[in-house]
């Protein structure tokens, strides 16, 4: 991704923009105060430590710099996802225990979630907004693929260690009986749903100690 948008912004001639990876909870390579605008694009709740993170991003933006962040706050293609391993493994998942955390692509669902993180780092919050999506995608193939990007890894864990050698053969098989079954396939194609949320901050004039 990263090489794929260097090539775009030397094929538009432009000299302003560099392209590199970075690890959230540490902008180490982003000198202090020097960013008027953050922004991601459900980066994160994916965070393993959301309050460094964000304490990262507070210490790379100028005073009055703003801070935004797209979150999930519903996606039928998680429960969709364990409906395939459902089919793949031939049981369910075990429910999680009782209190504990969301998973992570929901784990800023919560708008009171994502407030007290973004007000505990020195941020103040701006209203944000929430809004529906769907994605509907006529080639089947590449939606086959699309849906598996939540359990690509255990899919291939799967295979790889013996504990269900034909994951990948089986999730093909099962995976447009499960997209009929759920409503996502018609003769338009495939289409699947989510609502996100937008969430916007400012870094103070001046950053309280």
């Amino acid at each position: 991704m990263v090489a794929a948008a260097t090539q775009r912004a030397q094929a538009k001639g432009l000299d302003n923009v560099e392209c590199m990876v970075l690890d959230m909870q540490d902008l180490g390579a982003v000198a202090t105060e020097s960013c008027d605008l953050l922004s991601s694009a459900h980066s994160y709740p994916f965070s393993p430590d959301k309050p460094q993170a964000l304490a990262e991003a507070l210490r790379v933006l100028k005073p009055g710099g703003v801070f935004g962040a797209v979150v999930w706050k519903s996606f039928e293609l998680l429960p969709f996802a364990g409906a395939m391993m459902t089919r793949v493994t031939g049981k369910a998942p075990e429910p999680p225990p009782p209190g504990s955390p969301p998973p992570p692509p929901m784990s800023l669902a919560d708008p009171a979630v994502s407030d007290a993180l973004l007000s505990d780092a020195g941020f103040e919050l701006l209203p944000g907004t929430e809004e529906a999506v769907e994605f509907a995608i006529t080639d089947l193939d590449q939606a086959l693929r699309y849906c598996a990007l939540p359990i690509w890894d255990p899919l291939s864990e799967m295979e790889q260690s013996g504990a269900v050698p034909d994951a990948w053969a089986k999730y093909a098989v099962a995976w447009p009986e499960v997209a009929e079954e759920l409503g996502h396939l018609s003769d338009a194609g495939f289409s699947i749903s989510g609502e996100f949320r937008v969430i916007v901050a400012r870094k103070p004039a001046v950053v309280r100690s």
